[in-house]
């Protein structure tokens, strides 16, 4: 599993973190944690193409997870045009009020 981690807690792959979020423990792979205490309210559903909250994602949804080189394969097929921003958008950086 590919993971960012600082402070021994570990950020799945895929996974979005709120702004504000307090993450105090490992995060899972393409899900969402917002509040604090940080707490996962959605996971990515391969077999559905959407988010789910965590409460229906089913053994389904779970069994339709690629491995991570299938992965990192449908994300670079889908988005070979992309140029990521190289710094955050905020006040001093983007256009928000």
């Amino acid at each position: 599993m590919h993971v960012l981690s600082w402070s021994h807690v570990k950020i799945g792959r895929g996974s979005i973190i709120g702004a504000s979020a307090l993450v105090t423990g490992d995060v899972a792979p393409l899900s969402i944690v917002i509040g604090n205490p940080g707490r996962t309210i959605k996971w990515y559903s391969f077999h559905r193409k959407s988010w789910v909250d965590i409460g229906d994602f089913t053994e389904l949804d779970e069994r339709a997870i690629p491995q991570l080189d299938d992965y990192l394969g449908q994300l670079w097929a889908n988005a070979k045009d992309f140029n990521p921003p190289r710094a955050a958008a905020g006040y001093r950086r983007g256009n928000l009020k």
